[in-house]
């Protein structure tokens, strides 16, 4: 049996919750059929199971009970892993310079040639980040809608998904957290999340574009100007998680989305096979997941490395994004304030510019910003993976993954910090037939 410790970023006396995973469904049916000695021995209640990964359970217990809960379910035959909390956070860090410009890394990527082939996206991607501000006027056209909670009852769950009311995504975090609305609402308390990294990368994946008479968008379309958006709210700037990342994958799932834009890190020394993230990427083969390398100036490769979820998982339908500069160097090279994109020759497939402007909660009081990140990179190859997908539906979630590989430009910068020495190329993955 496996035990993951988290990287001691979570006070174990606020934990209250550990993920497991039985040897067998059968055995994990037993347990939730209350014939687990050790189950009880710890005062532990099954708050979620997996319909994806059916022998995964997310295990409530007496909070500042982990330590010792951890000892005793190790010693239970029937079950196979065992996994603390671990903190999920954006991978991005803002230059804080609101005003507004022309997008030099869409020019730099070839974007407006793509645009002459697609502009509309058919695929639901799913923004799995710290909440979305789907009111934005500028987002709102793109956001999903449950059209069986839009046209039913209020206060009544109409698809039976287990969620009320959830119009436009839903929220998984514990209702402790202070940006939690409710399990319906994946917009958070914008008080207390006034900077929604969700927002922002929502805003590069798909802000409405060609809306000239836009209030504040005029000139900042997303990568996609027409599509699908899902907003998911797995994690906040307080770091409470209780397995949330977990829960609102499988949600987006469920609700349709079939590429998930992972601009976040979650630290744990499980190795991948054992995580749960790469055991549900394993299992949703129909989808593909796009992962930010990080902003940490790290090679993800090294003996010893944290390993950062999910950059570190190996499922064939996971692209890896790092960020690169309008210089086509790995960003952070030459800057001794910020360590810059991560890199590995083996974890991270490529790169993408990641210097974008975006925008955000409150289109009054933030209507642009300028950030460099991996998390942007990832969010631009998410909106790109969307047009090539609709573009050429019949194609794989790994034969996407491999266009968006074959057709990046390669950058001599590049080499030997990916796996492609690439940076990608929109206009090339689309198939633009010729671009200046």
């Amino acid at each position: 049996m496996v035990l993951a410790q988290p990287s001691g970023e979570i006070d174990p006396a606020q934990e209250r919750y550990l993920l497991v995973r039985w040897h067998s469904v059968e055995q994990a049916n037993d347990a939730r059929n209350g014939e687990s000695p050790f189950l009880h021995a710890v005062r532990g209640r099954i708050d979620w199971t997996s319909r994806v990964l059916p022998e995964w359970s997310v295990i409530e217990i007496p909070q500042g009970t982990v330590l010792e809960a951890n000892e005793v379910l190790r010693l239970d035959p029937t079950i196979a892993h065992v996994e603390r909390e671990v903190p999920i956070r954006p991978c991005t860090t803002p230059n804080d310079d609101y005003w507004p410009s022309q997008q030099p890394g869409f020019d730099l990527m070839k974007t407006s040639c793509a645009w002459d082939t697609r502009t509309h996206s058919n695929i639901v991607v799913a923004v799995l980040d710290d909440g979305v501000n789907y009111d934005h006027p500028d987002l709102f056209p793109n956001i999903w809608q449950n059209t069986a909670e839009v046209n039913g009852t209020l206060t009544k769950d109409d698809d039976g998904n287990g969620i009320v009311d959830d119009f436009y995504g839903a929220s998984f975090l514990p209702a402790t957290d202070p940006t939690f609305v409710r399990e319906g609402d994946p917009k958070g308390n914008l008080a207390f999340n006034s900077a929604s990294h969700g927002t922002e990368m929502a805003s590069v994946m798909g802000a409405v574009g060609n809306n000239e008479t836009a209030m504040f968008n005029s000139f900042l379309p997303g990568v996609f100007w027409t599509g699908t958006m899902l907003p998911v709210q797995i994690f906040s700037n307080t770091n409470t998680t209780g397995f949330a990342g977990f829960r609102g994958m499988e949600y987006a799932y469920n609700m349709g989305a079939r590429i998930m834009n992972c601009s976040f890190e979650m630290y744990a020394t499980a190795v991948p096979d054992t995580n749960w993230m790469q055991q549900f990427m394993l299992a949703t083969p129909d989808v593909l997941y796009v992962g930010a390398a990080g902003n940490y100036g790290q090679d993800l490769d090294a003996p010893g490395a944290l390993k950062r979820f999910p950059a570190m998982c190996t499922a064939d339908n996971l692209i890896v994004v790092g960020n690169s500069s309008l210089l086509d160097e790995r960003y952070g090279d030459d800057d001794v304030e910020f360590d810059g994109s991560n890199w590995g020759a083996i974890s991270v497939d490529v790169f993408a510019t990641g210097e974008l402007w975006n925008f955000g909660t409150n289109p009054e009081t933030q209507p642009f910003g300028n950030q460099a990140s991996s998390s942007n990179a990832a969010a631009y190859t998410s909106g790109i993976a969307a047009l090539v997908w609709s573009e050429y539906p019949t194609l794989t979630p790994v034969q996407l993954k491999q266009r968006l590989l074959d057709t990046a430009d390669p950058r001599t910068a590049l080499s030997g910090l990916c796996v492609t020495g690439k940076r990608i190329n929109a206009a090339a993955a689309i198939g633009t037939s010729s671009c200046p």
